[in-house]
This record gives C-alpha cells, structure tokens and sequence, in this order.
C-alpha cells in the first residue's frame, strides 16, 4: 500500500477498523456524488456550448462558472450562518450532511474547470494551483470527516466574488462593461474582496489556527486554500484598480469605500484583539491612528507639495489632495456612525463631524478648494492624538503623572496656537480671495465657529487645573518651608 498523507491515512486507518462497514459505504456515497457533480457541469458546459455556437468555448465555462458560484456562494453562506455550526467557534466540528452535500458539488466543479483549464492551456498557473488546493482541501475534509464548518466558511468568502468577475467578463465580451452597470459590478467586487476575502478570509484563518482542535493539516489546508484564492482572485483585482474609471465620481467613491472599510476593519481587529476593554478603546485606537495620518499627510501637502492654502484657496486638487480627503471622509463617516450608533457624544461633535464630511465632499464634487480644506484639516487633526492621548492615559491610571502634565500642555498650546491662530489666518484668507465658492467660505467660518466653542471649554479646563496645580504647588511649598524651619529651631 503506498504512502498516504496523515490527514487521509487516519480517515482510512479508522475506517478500516471499524467492525462495520458504515465508514465505506459512506465513503462510496462520497464517490458517487462527486461523480454526479462532475457529469452535471460537464453536462452544463455542453448544453452551453451547443447552444452558443458562435461563442467561444470560453464563453461556456465562464457560464458554468458563473453558475457554480452563485450556487455555492448562497448554499456555504445559508450552511454557516443559519444551519451551522458557526466556523469562528466551532472549528474541527464534524461535518454535517450538508456541509457534505456542498462539498461533492463544489468538488465535481473543480475537478471539471481544473480539466478544462489543462485541455485548453488557458490558465496560468496559479489558477491551477488554487484548483489543485481547494480540491485537496475538500477531498481531505471529506475523508476526515470533520472540519467541515471551516472549509465551508473559506469556500463562501472565496466564491462570493466570483460571479461578479465573470458578469465583468461577460460584461467586458458584449460591449457593455464601460456603462453605469460595469461600475456598479467593478464597486461591489471590490467591497467584497477587501471586506470579505480578505478581511473575512484573515479572520476564519485566525478561528482556525488558533483553535486546539482542527488537525494541523486541516490548518496548512485551511491557510493554503485562503491565501491561494486570494492570489488567484488578485490579478483582476488589480487590473480593475489599474483600467480607468470611467467616472471621476465612481473612481472618488471607491477610495471612499476604502478608506471606511479600512476603519472599520482595524476598529473590528481591535476589538478583537481587547476584547478586555470597552467598545470605545477601539474607537478612541481609530481616531488616534486617523489624527496620526491625517496630520503626517496633511501637513506634508501643505507645507511641502503644495499648493500653500494661504495663497491659492479655491485652487484645482491635487491627485495627493484627492487621496488625503478620501481617507479622511471614510473616516469621519465610520466615527459618525460609531457616534450616533453608541450615544457616545453630544450635538456638538455631531456637528462637527457633520460639517467635515460636507466639506470634503463638496470640495471632491467640485474637483476645487482642497487646499484650504486639507489646512483645515491639519489644524483640526493636529491636536487630536494628544487628546486620545490624554485619554488613555486616563483609562491606564497614568494620567496624573508628568506624562499628563505634558499632554496637556501641548495639548492647548496647540490648540490655541494653530486651531485658533492659525485657523483664524487661514480662514481670512479665504473669505478675501474671490475664488473660492460662497458656500465653501461658510463652512469654514462654520468650522472656525466650533473650534472657538472648544476653545471656551478647554480656557476652563486650563484654568481648573493651573489653579489646582498652583494650590498644591503652595500646599508643597508651605510644607517645605515648614519643615525647613523646624528643621533649623531644631539644630539651633
């Protein structure tokens, strides 16, 4: 007998130890449907191509294609989310009748394209390869016998896209992929991609490979599976990034969507990650990394690839420009949402964040006015991580210390120094200079209105604290003096 795998050696050793005969039978019932599942796409694919006989043979498989993964893509989602059991917490569970059914289908079709795909030398060989692991993945799930839940969960996030890719082929085939249709197909691909197969992909990984219970090979099969569709979905990823859009709008929209995704995503991973702490240590990690970004990019535009906001308000953006306000507008977005959905804040930050977001979008609609924009926003961003600062440090107990003392010091003096001074120079710049829009003028004053209610707030706030500080600076000095005289009617 030759050498097997360990992942297919236990399954069959098992097996074949086992006084019935149940292990076989099921094992032939495996077979049987695979076999079926192949002779269905095969027949699928034959029906196609005699139909569309002025068609290429392509045409057909990308339509058995399509097919299988619009089939697959709602059987392995309704399979995790409703049938269950959930793969984040129940990985190396035993496979469910299901999971099973799903699992001889989708393989019958792997093994038909990965046929195809050699006959026809059509494929390069990393489709190959995410062939050939996905149907070793299946095969050894089948003959184990458990950790169907996991393979499932990496079967859903890798064929959810695919049947916007072949509608983007077919699209591109007949003429009719530059139309409004082949940019919703081209936005929802990637939304999915990032937010699914990659994120949602990392995060099954995760489940699995730290779990104790799947076999270690279950866990190569598992990354394997996930990194290869990855890499094989990747190619028309970025040959839809690098095809010109055919709208500036939809072009902004998407790095819009990016951006958010990626807040969202790094909110869910540290939430995931401190799953000790509060919903809003992961908001506040956000705010912080987006005031850390924001004021690097923002000053760098400012003050060294220009064009300077004091000088040219109203001027044409910047492809930089461009890039910093989309980042900042899927962030204020996420934390808008997070606000209002938590009750986190008051009217004011509301407003603020309102604002902001009109702001940027309006300045990327009019394709003008980022300069003053992007300098609102250094100043505005400047002060933010001392703030977030100040609260961690509040939550870690180590606020009262120098380290506090210092933040806040910064903290209004910048404030003060560029959100106020800086700000009130900039914002007459602008409603001296003609070109800028009348409505872009408003919402700087509007910006500038609500730096200075802050500012009341943080006058008191300094004035609370010196005065407390210079009462225990007394206290301290009283007490030193004290002892010092005592100390001197003593040795005298």
């Amino acid at each position: 007998m030759p050498h097997l795998p360990p992942l297919i050696h236990t399954s069959l050793l098992s097996s074949l130890s086992s006084p019935c005969s149940s292990s076989d039978e099921m094992l032939r019932t495996i077979i049987v449907q695979v076999v079926c599942s192949f002779l269905l796409w095969l027949s699928l694919y034959s029906a196609s191509w005699y139909w569309n006989k002025h068609r290429t043979s392509e045409w057909s498989d990308r339509f058995v294609t399509l097919i299988h993964g619009l089939i697959v893509t709602f059987l392995s989602g309704y399979i995790a989310v409703i049938d269950g059991p959930w793969p984040l917490t129940h990985p190396g569970h035993p496979n469910t009748t299901a999971q099973i059914n799903l699992f001889c289908l989708s393989l019958g079709y792997f093994i038909f394209d990965f046929g195809w795909c050699v006959h026809c030398n059509s494929e390069d060989e990393l489709m190959l390869y995410h062939h050939i692991l996905s149907i070793c993945g299946m095969g050894g799930v089948l003959l184990l016998g458990e950790s169907g839940s996991e393979v499932n969960a990496i079967i859903f996030v890798s064929e959810i896209t695919n049947p916007l890719l072949q509608i983007r082929w077919f699209l591109r085939d007949t003429g009719h992929y530059p139309s409004i249709a082949g940019d919703v197909v081209d936005a929802l691909f990637v939304l999915l991609f990032l937010g699914l197969r990659i994120i949602g992909g990392v995060w099954i990984v995760d489940a699995v490979v730290t779990s104790s219970k799947p076999y270690w090979e279950v866990k190569y099969l598992v990354v394997c599976m996930h990194h290869g569709g990855c890499l094989q979905n990747f190619g028309g990823f970025n040959s839809l990034l690098l095809y010109p859009i055919h709208s500036m709008a939809a072009s902004m929209v998407l790095r819009v969507a990016f951006s958010l995704i990626g807040w969202l995503s790094l909110y869910a991973w540290s939430y995931h990650r401190h799953k000790d702490r509060t919903c809003e240590w992961s908001c506040r990690l956000v705010t912080l990394t987006h005031g850390v970004l924001a004021t690097c990019l923002s000053g760098y535009i400012g003050f060294i690839d220009g064009p300077w906001p004091m000088s040219y308000p109203g001027s044409p953006n910047t492809t930089l420009q461009v890039h910093a306000l989309c980042m900042s507008l899927g962030y204020f977005l996420f934390d808008l949402g997070w606000c209002v959905y938590f009750q986190a804040e008051g009217a004011l930050m509301l407003a603020h964040h309102t604002v902001s977001i009109v702001g940027i979008t309006v300045s990327l609609a009019l394709g003008e006015s980022a300069a003053e924009v992007n300098g609102v926003i250094f100043g505005s961003e400047i002060t933010n991580p001392l703030l977030q600062a100040r609260w961690f440090l509040r939550e870690m107990g180590l606020y009262h210390t120098f380290t506090g003392d210092l933040v806040d010091f910064f903290f209004v003096v910048l404030f003060a120094g560029v959100r106020i001074g800086v700000g009130a120079w900039l914002m007459y710049c602008v409603l001296t200079s003609p070109k800028p829009k009348w409505f872009i003028k408003v919402g700087g004053v509007i910006m500038y209105a609500v730096s200075w209610v802050f500012m009341v707030s943080i006058c008191r706030f300094a004035r609370r604290k010196s005065i407390k500080k210079y009462h225990a600076w007394r206290s301290w000095w009283n007490k030193e003096m004290n002892l010092n005289a005592n100390g001197y009617l003593k040795d005298h």
